[in-house]
């Protein structure tokens, strides 16, 4: 039984193993040199619900790559050194979340970005990569085509869920592109989502106000550019737009929504864990830009299609909105917490979304999104420092600004008070930046006492 291995010195793979006629621990430098050459084949255990064969992955991304570029006159020298054997299929299996990171590394696409990041991925999916060897053995980027499929699914038919050629990303929904808000009769439904609604502040204000016009070029190129979906509540619909959560944007509101994934190994958890990720990004955007808001993220029934939001999910989202957060944060409801908390002590997989979920829990115990480190978290290239400076120099303009308003100025000192929060708790790393000193990045006020903590 092979139980692990290591890389020698020379840069090979060598094996471990466990062997009741040798021992255990037996390090194996070579299989094809072995005593017990030639092996028949290796068994390797798969993670839970991965019923899907590496071997059904690797043919249908040949079957798929080979179909696509002989039929694309651009590719069609793809096609033939696939069929040549100097491209080679390489297949691994590989969580949703880190697949996207993996693309997050290699593009500079920000459209091909968006798509991969919100398309909706089981936790573990196969990727088979088509690598040219020739390119391979001189040191070359050599990855040229890729498919990622549902591990999921099962062998004789697995569906794709992302394809990837030279010129061409297409991402495949896992309800064939129909929405899960309408019947097979076409009747309207209600399903389960996680769903999160936001409010940004001062905008009604800059709605009405003598520079009107103004604003609202502002206010679109801001929204626009920190919002990663595309705007309008037909969007999850459209082909080109197919992997979007539905989202929509009415004066100074956004509201979003996730139905629950069913691949997921954890379902709620993992809606909830993804819904947190994008307002986190969505609220960090939208701070560095003069604006913040308070929202709220559910989890209950909600229709969303055609222009219509119906649901009690959206009912309490804006109700906590309202009554409850009160501050600049986006709070979670009961259900909605309770649902990252199960999917920690569930430990169903490997990595448990709320293990790194971006949420806080505040003094007066409501958990809200947490969305500066939910930033730092999505994009491993930020600028700490430059982020937290350009964060502080936002918040204490408006503390500035809203000095003679005691209700107004109170919210921006909860900002402070986060932000100071965030600072300390990335102290060891700001503390190493050699253009400045850590005090600097916090903000001058005698107000920023408030603590929070993880969510247990």
């Amino acid at each position: 039984m092979l139980i692990g291995w290591l890389r020698g010195p020379d840069g090979a793979a060598h094996f471990i193993a466990c062997d009741d006629q040798v021992g255990p621990y037996e390090v194996i430098q070579s299989p094809f040199d072995h005593y017990k050459t030639p092996w028949d084949s290796i068994m390797i255990p798969l993670p839970p619900r991965v019923f899907l064969s590496a071997e059904s992955a690797d043919g249908s991304a040949h079957k798929v790559i080979r179909s696509v570029t002989e039929q694309t006159p651009q590719l069609e020298w793809l096609a033939e050194r696939l069929v040549a054997g100097k491209i080679v299929l390489r297949t691994m299996l590989a969580t949703g979340s880190d697949y996207k990171a993996k693309v997050a590394g290699l593009t500079s696409s920000d459209e091909i970005l968006r798509m991969i990041r919100h398309a909706r991925l089981p936790h573990w999916v196969w990727i088979v990569e088509a690598h040219d060897k020739d390119l391979c053995e001189d040191g070359k980027p050599c990855v040229l085509a890729a498919a990622v499929f549902d591990s999921t699914s099962f062998d004789r038919s697995p569906p794709l869920d992302v394809l990837s050629v030279p010129g061409l990303v297409v991402v495949y929904p896992p309800d064939g592109g129909r929405s899960p808000f309408v019947g097979e009769d076409g009747s309207p439904e209600l399903v389960t989502c996680a769903v999160l609604y936001l409010d940004m502040l001062g905008v009604s204000a800059m709605a009405q106000g003598a520079r009107a016009a103004q604003e609202l070029r502002r206010f679109d190129e801001t929204i626009r550019g920190a919002f990663p979906y595309r705007i309008g509540a037909a969007a999850a619909e459209d082909d080109g737009e197919a992997s979007a959560y539905p989202a929509t944007v009415f004066s100074d509101s956004v509201v979003a929504a996730m139905p629950i994934p069913t691949a997921f190994e954890i379902p709620a958890a993992q809606a909830i864990f993804q819904l947190a990720s994008d307002a986190a990004l969505v609220q960090s955007e939208l701070a560095m830009r003069g604006y913040f808001a308070r929202g709220a993220i559910t989890l209950d029934e909600f229709h969303f299609h055609d222009g219509l939001l119906f649901g009690p999910a959206l009912v309490e989202a804006v109700a906590l909105e309202r009554q409850v957060a009160v501050d600049p944060r986006t709070v979670l409801s009961p259900s909605a917490a309770r649902a990252l908390q199960d999917g920690t002590r569930a430990r169903q997989v490997e990595d448990p979304p709320a293990g790194e979920a971006p949420v806080l829990v505040d003094e007066d115990g409501l958990v809200f999104v947490d969305y500066l480190r939910g930033a730092f978290q999505i994009d491993a290239g930020t600028d700490l420092v430059a982020k937290l400076v350009r964060h502080r120099e936002v918040v204490t303009r408006q503390l500035v600004l809203q000095a003679s308003d005691f209700r107004r100025w109170s919210k921006y000192r909860w900002i402070a008070e986060y932000h100071n929060a965030t600072c300390w708790a990335y102290e060891d790393e700001l503390s190493r930046d050699p253009q400045g000193t850590f005090d600097e990045l916090l903000v001058d006020s005698v107000h920023t006492e408030r603590t929070f903590r993880r969510l247990p």
